[in-house]
Formats: structure tokens, sequence, C-alpha cells
């Protein structure tokens, strides 16, 4: 099998579809390169099982990394956690306590 020289997802805007394109290339040292290909959609009935994913991605963080990075790129953002909402509200509560705290002792 041939080494992976460079992996590459990239994403663009196709205003004429009003979606996303979308390539996951792989360029191997020998000049070639493996493309993912393109996903049908097809119509199952209710109750029927799913025989394979829509998409596999081998278990290779970096590839996973990529695709995040370019989502990110053009504008995508996670979903807000409330959690995390809650907890960076009450952080950042302490934080203004502490400051200030700081700063009167400092006049004083």
């Amino acid at each position: 099998m041939s080494e992976i020289k460079k992996r590459s997802i990239e994403i663009q805007y196709n205003p004429a579809r009003r979606g996303y394109d979308i390539w996951f290339i792989d360029f191997l040292y020998d000049g070639a390169a493996f493309v993912g290909k393109n996903i049908v959609m097809e119509k199952i009935q209710e109750g029927e099982s799913l025989s394979e994913p829509t998409l596999f991605i081998p278990d290779q963080f970096e590839t996973i990394q990529k695709l995040f990075d370019q989502l990110w790129n053009i504008g995508f953002r996670p979903t807000e956690n409330k959690d995390n909402e809650s907890a960076l509200k009450y952080h950042l509560e302490d934080m203004r306590k502490i400051a200030f705290t700081l700063m009167e002792k400092n006049n004083a």
C-alpha cells in the first residue's frame, strides 16, 4: 500500500446548489491519490435496517481534525452546551469578584 503524503479536506459553498461541496483527498507519495466519491441518498422503508454507514473515515485523528478545521474556517461552530455556558458564567462572576477584591486592596 502506498504511503500517504498529505491528507486534504476541502469545503466550499456552492450557491448554485445551495449547499457545500466537500472533497476528501489523500495524496500519495507516488503521485496518485485516494479521492472520496459521491454519497447517494437512497429511500428505505420504515424498520428497514441500515447495512452500511453513510460515510466511513479511517480511525485517524488527523482526518477528523482536518474536517473540523475546515468546517470551522467556513463559519460552523459547535452547538452551545447549556451546562458549559452556566459554568462559564459562574467562573466569570468569580473572576470579577477576585479582581475587584484585589483592586480594592491595592487602592487601600
